[in-house]
């Protein structure tokens, strides 16, 4: 993304090996407006739920907008409860279907990249609407948005 010119808070990813690492990753930078949560492998939707629950009681996605990717190890229940849940954040960008590495990178950068261009401080449900329509081409169907 940063070679798309998406502007990102640190030098990069945050790796962490358990939820409990997020809350700490997040105070370092609080004036994010939005988070990709990226699990991958065997383990992916048990990590990706322990650090989605951590976020929901930290209150931290408050106004902003969520997104997950989860590769090899998707885990559908995770983004139906996820989606169900509109009092932790107000908008929601999940895979309902198990996503390839192949379609879930095209994705994430299209919509941020969009996200960026159009609405680089402050998003808002119309243009996360238009960022999503613009990505689902690397995506038909498998990824759902809740505003």
């Amino acid at each position: 993304m940063r070679r798309r010119g998406v502007t990102l808070l640190g030098d990069g990813p945050h790796l962490l090996t358990q939820a409990e690492e997020l809350s700490q990753a997040l105070e370092l930078h609080p004036d994010f407006n939005c988070l990709l949560l990226q699990a991958h492998g065997p383990a992916a939707g048990g990590c990706a739920r322990e650090c989605w629950r951590s976020l929901c009681e930290s209150g931290a996605l408050t106004e902003r907008l969520f997104a997950m990717s989860l590769c090899n190890g998707f885990d559908p229940s995770l983004p139906a409860e996820i989606l169900e849940d509109s009092a932790a954040t107000s908008m929601v960008v999940v895979p309902v279907e198990g996503l390839s590495v192949r379609s879930t990178g095209p994705f994430f950068v299209k919509f941020f990249v969009e996200l960026h261009l159009h609405c680089p401080q402050s998003i808002n449900a119309m243009m996360a609407r238009f960022a999503f329509a613009k990505a689902q081409k690397f995506a038909p169907g498998q990824v759902k948005i809740r505003l």
